[in-house]
């Protein structure tokens, strides 16, 4: 029985649940997602959703700046008078943020009567399966409880985030018109294999019988290729590549930026978000829109004034987030980002510096919290290498008693893998180098390390897994509203 919304997160997973001593032991633990998952198992129910149903469903996969692109989408076609259904994860603070109508997430009566309405399908596939090896997958059952509710409501555009790839993710087999790749780069090694062209194969699956246009931000070469090759096996023209914006200018109020469209350019588009990486994400998220409305019979076209209006409250938190605690004499500034591979810290890097022109004497430490199966050492290397070329933060930092500027620390998601020997690793790589070595220390508990780290620091930059945002994200926002604070 489904009585209130942690019910319905464990029913989420608990077919997982029961396959977890394989899937996390000593067999199963290092086995691709091609060996151990089944997106297929769903595909009836998702066939069965949108029978009578008809919504232009879109699909958005790529390394990084998947959840962004798809809140831009969600954004731009709400600003259009659509009612969009939109399925993302992971959540920040509570399950239900996964499956929102435009900005709204599901209410927690829909939520629960959706779940025990649909759990005698999931019953009906689960009686079919091998327990204990095989499983229906916690975004598979996600996926289908989405779909039901949008079916619901009957929105007219429906915008779908995967998961680590796509060639083994469920949502992939929810029938798709368009497709969106944002960039790639070698992550979820263990999950999609080891090559970088393992990766982009498994993301190019995204590229569906039913897509009818594809669109990719700018890519590697060889991700390119084989995108393109994926398509023409697919019998669909060549992806639709979106340039790199035409100019992008950031402060502490957000990002300044330029896209040049199909037909014309946007200009001097603002978003309060950080990142000079964000107006990639928005120039990928306004080439589909503005080619979704020039293809789709009856759609308005796209104009300059919806994306301002539509960009212009958009927040996403833990990406490039900012948060000022005005409680102390002296001003603390805290950057968060789920950041975990070494692209993305030279992203956060470059934000740094920009905020560092408004703040050129800035004392800046790190907090960074990424499982040991992530590219931790890659941005501890870059961040390392950042410390070493500020020289403000090292000289005041000696009269500070040889502060710590690096802390890394862990969640406690039992699902990730966090260790103290991440320290020893990344010195012994050179991650960190000699003249950091004695900077940098392992806490445990992500509150410790951050409360720790803001005791010598104007700016903490809290870097890392989704579960660090969750663990760190209610702690900085009550800060920065001046809220009295459990920890």
């Amino acid at each position: 029985m489904i009585r209130n919304s942690a019910d319905v997160e464990t029913y989420i997973y608990h077919s997982y649940m029961e396959a977890k001593d394989y899937l996390e032991g000593p067999e199963g633990y290092d086995l691709p997602d091609i060996q151990k998952r089944s997106p297929d198992l769903l595909t009836p129910l998702f066939l069965d959703a949108l029978k009578d149903y008809h919504p232009l469903n879109i699909v958005v996969t790529g390394s990084k700046g998947k959840g962004s692109v798809s809140y831009m989408l969600a954004s731009i076609f709400s600003q259009l008078g659509f009612t969009v259904g939109l399925f993302t994860s992971p959540h920040i603070l509570n399950y239900r943020e996964r499956i929102r109508i435009g900005k709204d997430p599901i209410s927690v009566d829909d939520f629960c009567r959706i779940c025990e309405e649909i759990r005698p399908k999931i019953h009906q596939v689960e009686e079919k399966i091998q327990k204990g090896r095989e499983y229906i997958s916690p975004i598979g059952i996600s996926a289908y409880l989405a779909l039901t509710y949008f079916r619901e409501k009957n929105t007219r555009i429906n915008i779908f985030e995967c998961g680590k790839g796509a060639a083994t993710d469920d949502v992939n087999r929810i029938p798709h018109e368009y497709a969106v790749i944002n960039m790639i780069f070698r992550e979820h090694l263990r999950e999609l294999g080891p090559a970088f062209s393992d990766i982009a194969s498994n993301k190019a699956a995204v590229i569906t019988k039913d897509c009818k246009a594809v669109y990719t931000a700018v890519q590697d070469p060889e991700a390119l290729r084989i995108i393109n090759e994926y398509a023409a096996k697919q019998g669909k023209q060549i992806p639709i590549l979106c340039d790199i914006p035409a100019e992008a200018r950031l402060n502490s109020k957000g990002l300044y930026f330029s896209v040049d469209g199909e037909t014309k350019r946007y200009a001097d588009l603002f978003i309060p978000m950080l990142g000079e990486y964000q107006a990639q994400n928005a120039s990928l998220a306004i080439r589909c829109a503005e080619g979704i409305c020039s293809r789709e019979p009856g759609f308005p076209s796209l104009t300059e004034e919806t994306i301002r209006t539509s960009f212009r409250d958009l927040s996403i938190p833990g990406r490039c987030s900012l948060y000022h605690d005005q409680k102390v004499d002296k001003i603390c500034t805290y950057l968060l980002d789920a950041c975990i591979n070494a692209y993305s810290a030279e992203e956060v890097i470059t934000t740094l510096k920009a905020l560092e022109a408004e703040d050129r004497h800035a004392d800046i430490s790190f907090v960074i919290c990424i499982p040991e199966d992530k590219d931790d050492r890659g941005v501890i290397a870059a961040i390392s290498q950042y410390l070493l070329q500020h020289p403000d933060n090292n000289e005041r930092s000696r009269i500070q008693e040889k502060r710590p500027l690096i802390y890394l620390t862990d969640t406690a998601n039992p699902h990730y893998r966090f260790s103290e020997s991440q320290l020893q690793r990344a010195i012994q790589s050179g991650a960190i180098p000699d003249e950091l070595k004695d900077r940098a220390l392992y806490q445990k508990g992500s509150l410790n390390a951050v409360m720790s780290a803001s005791k010598g620091s104007s700016i903490v930059c809290i870097l890392g897994t989704t579960s660090l945002i969750s663990e760190v994200y209610p702690y900085l926002r009550a800060l920065s509203e001046n809220q009295s604070i459990k920890v």
